[in-house]
């Protein structure tokens, strides 16, 4: 046995659980000053496929977060050093990714539900706890933990996908210029010469003609364009 941050006898094995293969990656933080609350938790969610931690304070589990990311943290409330609203209050600031549940008697409950509506807990479960409530309240907080990171990734790629239509968007809006520009300009160039120029079209429509041709063929150019070539010729 060694002395954790807490001050705290514990054996020295017991505050990172086994590693998890990549495919059961969902990590639990549980947080409680009582090594028998802890070994009852462990036991109750081992069967659960989660890759457990522990800590016996606040302060420890905030310096094992900052190694062992989590997506879900179990803790209680009253103990020694920060109080669990007061760890998760933390949390909230440093990895507001992370779901909150905390443990902690009846006679809490007010201060408890002032932390849910300040939104620092995710659920409050009372001691003692019912085991398969507890399971399934761990279960759909990570559940609930996956939809939000499936959100933030799409969210994400939606974002991604954006900028990129804009840049495209820059893109063509630049080249309809430079088009333009180019078709200004070989109109003026047209307009210089003293031969008749008119453009036609594979169906035979006239689509361009400089002013001379408008002299030579009409009395003006617009008379001439989208009309089919064999009618404006004489």
């Amino acid at each position: 046995e060694g002395f954790d941050r807490c001050g705290q006898s514990r054996p020295s094995d017991t505050s990172v659980g086994a590693e998890a293969s990549p495919a059961q990656k969902r990590r639990v933080l549980l947080v409680d000053d009582e090594e028998n609350i802890l070994a009852s938790l462990r036991r109750l969610l081992r069967r659960e496929n989660y890759e457990i931690i522990t800590a016996s304070c606040g302060a420890e589990a905030l310096e094992l977060l900052e190694t062992h990311p989590v997506q879900l943290i179990i803790s209680d409330h009253r103990m020694p050093g920060m109080m669990g609203v007061e760890f998760l209050r933390e949390v909230r600031v440093r990895w507001p990714g992370t779901l909150r549940i905390i443990l902690s008697g009846y006679s809490e409950v007010s201060t408890i539900i002032a932390a849910i509506n300040e939104g620092e807990i995710y659920k409050f479960i009372t001691k003692p706890w019912n085991d398969e409530e507890i399971k399934l309240h761990v279960r759909r907080a990570l559940e609930q933990h996956e939809l939000e990171e499936e959100n933030r990734r799409m969210a994400c790629e939606i974002a991604a996908q954006n900028d990129r239509l804009r840049e495209l968007n820059v893109m063509l809006e630049q080249r309809a210029a430079d088009a333009s520009t180019g078709l200004t300009s070989a109109q003026d160039l047209l307009e210089t010469i003293s031969v008749g120029v008119v453009t036609v079209d594979p169906d035979g429509l006239v689509v361009g003609a400089n002013r001379q041709a408008g002299e030579i063929i009409s009395s003006g150019t617009s008379e001439l364009i989208g009309i089919p070539a064999e009618v404006a010729f004489p």
